[in-house]
C-alpha cells in the first residue's frame, strides 16, 4: 500500500511539474521565464531521483547546447545529486527480493550506502565469510520511467522550441527507454558483468592480467538486487590526490585506451558509463591493474555498425568532405536538411575530434588550446543545427568517449597514440 501511494504521489509531482512549465510558458516567453522553467525542471527532477533524475542528467548533458543557455546552466546543477535511501527502506527490499531466509544469510551489512546513484545504491556486507557488495534498487524506479521520459521529452521539445529548431527527438527518447529498462534489470547486468569478465579472459596474456571484475553472486542476485564480490582499490579521484608519478599516470591513460579499443572495435561490448567511480585502481608488483566496475549501460554494436563507424573515421582520415557528410548522413549523425554552414562546421568537428591521433609525436592532451578550439567548433555546429538531435545510436558510445578524454585531460599527460588510430581503421 505504501508503495502505491509513493507512485501515485511520484505522478502527481509530475503532473504538477507539466502544468507549472505549462503556465510559466504561457504566461511569457521571457528570459526569465526560460530561467524559471529550468529550475522546475532541475528541482524536481532532483526530488524524484530514478527514471526521471537520470534521463535528466543525461539531457542536461548531452543537449546543453540545443537548449537556451540559462536552462542549460540550471540543469547542469542537477548532477550528481542523488540521495541515499534509508537503511528501513532497503532492508525491506532485501526481504522482498531474497526472502527471510536468504536475506538472514547475509550479516554486517552496513546501514550507510557506500554509494548512491539515480537508479540504485551499494552496501557493503558479508556473506558466507566473504565480502560482498549489494546493489539495491530504489522503490518505484522501473514503474516511473514511461511517464518521467514522456515528461522530460515535452520539456526538452519546449526548449528546443525556444532556439526555433525542428527536431524529433523521437529516436533519442526511445534510445534512453531502451538502456533505462535495462539498467533497472539487474539479472541483465549479471549477464553482461560475465560476459565482460570472459572477454577480459580471452584477451592476449599482456593484457589481460591487467584488468579486472567483480564476481556474481547469483544466489544472492534478483531482477532488483546484484550481489558481487567486494573489489578493494582507489577510486581514480582519490589515487589522483596521491600525486602519482608521471610513469603510473602514462600506464592508466593506456589502460583506459587500450580497453575502449578491445570494447569497440574488437567485442563489440561497451561498457558506456564514463563516471570515474566506475573504475578502481590497484597497483600490485609494481603495476597497475584496473578494476572494472558497474555495468547497467553496457552495450552491443553488432558489426555492421562498427565496419560503418571505422569507414567514417576512414573518410576523415581522407580528408574526403563529400564522402565525410554523405556516410554522417546515412549514419543519422547529420539530418541532410541542415544548411551547407552546419555541414561543413560538422566535417571542421570531425577533423578536429581526430587530431590527438594524428599529432606526430606526444600529444598533450592538457592542451587548453585544443580544448577551447574543440568546444568552439562543437558549440558552433550545434548552434547551427536545425533538425538533428544528438544521434542516438552512438549517443552513449560518445559519451563514454568524451569520459576517457575528460579522463586524459585530468590525467595532465603527453602519449603518442598514433597506434590506437592504427588499432581502430585497420581492425
Amino acid at each position: 500500500m505504501a508503495f502505491k501511494k509513493s507512485i501515485l504521489s511520484r505522478s502527481f509531482e509530475l503532473a504538477k511539474m507539466s502544468i507549472n512549465i505549462g503556465v510559466k510558458e504561457l504566461k511569457s516567453g521571457s528570459l526569465h521565464s526560460r530561467i524559471e522553467q529550468a529550475k522546475v525542471l532541475a528541482q524536481s527532477l532532483t526530488q524524484l531521483r530514478g527514471a526521471a533524475m537520470k534521463a535528466g542528467q543525461l539531457i542536461s548533458i548531452e543537449m546543453a547546447d540545443y537548449f537556451p543557455p540559462e536552462a542549460a546552466e540550471v540543469l547542469a546543477q542537477m548532477q550528481n545529486q542523488a540521495t541515499s535511501s534509508s537503511y528501513e527502506v532497503i532492508q525491506k527490499i532485501l526481504i522482498q527480493e531474497l526472502g527471510s531466509k536468504k536475506f538472514n544469510s547475509i550479516t554486517k551489512i552496513d546501514q550507510k550506502a557506500v554509494a548512491s546513484a539515480s537508479i540504485a545504491q551499494i552496501h557493503r556486507a558479508v556473506w558466507e565469510n566473504q565480502n560482498i557488495a549489494l546493489k539495491i534498487q530504489h522503490e518505484g524506479v522501473i514503474q516511473s520511467i514511461d511517464s518521467d521520459l514522456s515528461i522530460i521529452k515535452k520539456l526538452s521539445e519546449t526548449f528546443c522550441k525556444l532556439t526555433q529548431r525542428e527536431i524529433d527527438l523521437t529516436p533519442l527518447f526511445n534510445e534512453l527507454k531502451e538502456v533505462l529498462i535495462q539498467e533497472t534489470d539487474f539479472l541483465q547486468e549479471a549477464h553482461f558483468l560475465n560476459e565482460y569478465k570472459n572477454k577480459i579472459a580471452s584477451m592476449d596474456e599482456k593484457y589481460k592480467i591487467f584488468y579486472s571484475t567483480p564476481s556474481v553472486i547469483s544466489e544472492l542476485t534478483t531482477k532488483r538486487v546484484l550481489a558481487m564480490s567486494w573489489e578493494e582499490g582507489e577510486t581514480i579521484t582519490h589515487w589522483m590526490r596521491t600525486l602519482p608519478s608521471m610513469n603510473d599516470r602514462n600506464d592508466l591513460a593506456h589502460l583506459i585506451l587500450n580497453l575502449y579499443c578491445h570494447e569497440f572495435f574488437v567485442w563489440g561490448l561497451v561498457q558506456t558509463d564514463p563516471n570515474f567511480s566506475n573504475f578502481l585502481i590497484r597497483k600490485t608488483d609494481n603495476n597497475l591493474k584496473l578494476v572494472l566496475l558497474d555495468f547497467g549501460s553496457t552495450r552491443h554494436y553488432d558489426n555492421i555498425m562498427v565496419n560503418q563507424y571505422i569507414e567514417l573515421m576512414r573518410s576523415v582520415q581522407s580528408r574526403n568532405s563529400a564522402k565525410i557528410i554523405s556516410e554522417a548522413i546515412d549514419f543519422g549523425m547529420i539530418n541532410e536538411k541542415e544548411s551547407t554552414a552546419a555541414k561543413e562546421l560538422f566535417v571542421k568537428m570531425m577533423f578536429l575530434a581526430i587530431e590527438p591521433f594524428e599529432t606526430n609525436g606526444e600529444f598533450d592532451f592538457a592542451n587548453s588550446d585544443y580544448a577551447k578550439r574543440s568546444q568552439g567548433v562543437i558549440f558552433e555546429f550545434v548552434k547551427s543545427l536545425k533538425y538533428s538531435p544528438p544521434p542516438h545510436r552512438i549517443i552513449f558510445l560518445h559519451r563514454k568517449l568524451a569520459g576517457i578524454f575528460s579522463l586524459l585531460k585530468k590525467l595532465e599527460i603527453k602519449l603518442n597514440i598514433t597506434s590506437y588510430w592504427d588499432f581502430m581503421i585497420n581492425k
